[in-house]
């Protein structure tokens, strides 16, 4: 690298351990410096004398893919997605999935990029009664039933499985595939067999984030190219704007994709490590996915 004093490192030595638990045991041991860790392993790796750190790294919850109708009619009618927001409680599921090490959220951004809005963490608040009340309105007062694909990894399963449940109180069944590996979920999610499909997606700048989500081209999170000519104008414009105008401009991107629920996100969670701290300095996280092992992270 081009920078000499930010090259720390001799060699990097990347173990693969398939127990989660196995592999904290490995850093507590000495054996590797630093882990990713899952939530129900935080305590024990602070018990154990290492440090834990993290920040928002993905979001997850359930994409309303089929917004034209194709195989899901009901999808069709805003009332109907904007329904299953309403009938979601975010604040419960992150509890149990993720414990304290996450948020619930409506929105597809995570703070400190540049389409985050605050005000739309809590855009649906949990209200099953006008959940109800939307379906009638729109022609479904006994609910419906549909397809579902999830992804059984990272815990995106837990998450749409909750929804599921939550979903059944008002009426709204799922059939549910589930994929085990990334290769089956890209075949599903890209077959146009599924309208609705659980999602894990990292934090990522609005630009990057609407090629897969918002604009009219088919991609695994928006496999029906769904078109929606204002969204499309709106992120055009955005694109073309100088950097301190972006901003605000994404930020009503995601206000307007919010507010015609093309999905239902349900919490955005933290990416957790573990690490000896009494032999790395540097060793921080930013919202995205990894930290900066190469040139950040240092020998102490």
């Amino acid at each position: 690298y081009w920078d000499k004093k930010k090259i720390h490192w001799k060699k990097v030595v990347i173990k693969v351990v398939a127990n989660p638990n196995s592999a904290l045991q490995a850093v507590k041991t000495g054996q590797a410096d630093a882990m990713a860790i899952n939530a129900n392993q935080v305590d024990t790796a602070k018990a154990g004398g290492l440090q834990v750190t993290g920040t928002p790294n993905a979001f997850l919850g359930v994409n309303l893919a089929d917004r034209n109708g194709s195989l899901a009619a009901p999808l069709k009618d805003v009332r109907v997605r904007r329904a299953l927001n309403y009938a979601v409680d975010r604040a419960a599921i992150t509890k149990a999935v993720v414990q304290t090490h996450g948020h619930p959220t409506d929105q597809i951004s995570l703070p400190g990029l540049d389409g985050f809005v605050d005000d739309y963490d809590n855009h649906y608040p949990y209200d099953p009664a006008k959940a109800k009340k939307l379906l009638a309105e729109a022609g479904y007062p006994h609910g419906f039933s549909l397809k579902m694909e999830v992804q059984g990894f990272f815990g995106i399963d837990l998450v749409s499985q909750a929804v599921v449940q939550q979903w059944q109180k008002i009426g709204v069944k799922a059939d549910v595939t589930t994929d085990t590996s990334v290769g089956q979920w890209l075949a599903s999610a890209t077959s146009k067999k599924y309208p609705v499909l659980g999602f894990g997606y990292g934090g990522a700048p609005t630009y990057t984030l609407a090629l897969d989500w918002m604009l009219p081209h088919p991609t695994a999170f928006n496999p029906y190219a769904t078109s929606d000519p204002k969204l499309t104008k709106m992120l055009a414009k955005a694109n073309a704007a100088s950097p301190h105008e972006q901003r605000a401009l994404y930020q009503d991107a995601m206000r307007y994709v919010v507010d015609q629920a093309w999905f239902v996100s349900v919490l955005r969670m933290d990416g957790l490590f573990a690490y000896n701290g009494k032999k790395l300095s540097g060793f921080t996280t930013a919202p995205s996915y990894l930290p900066d092992l190469a040139w950040a992270v240092a020998p102490k």
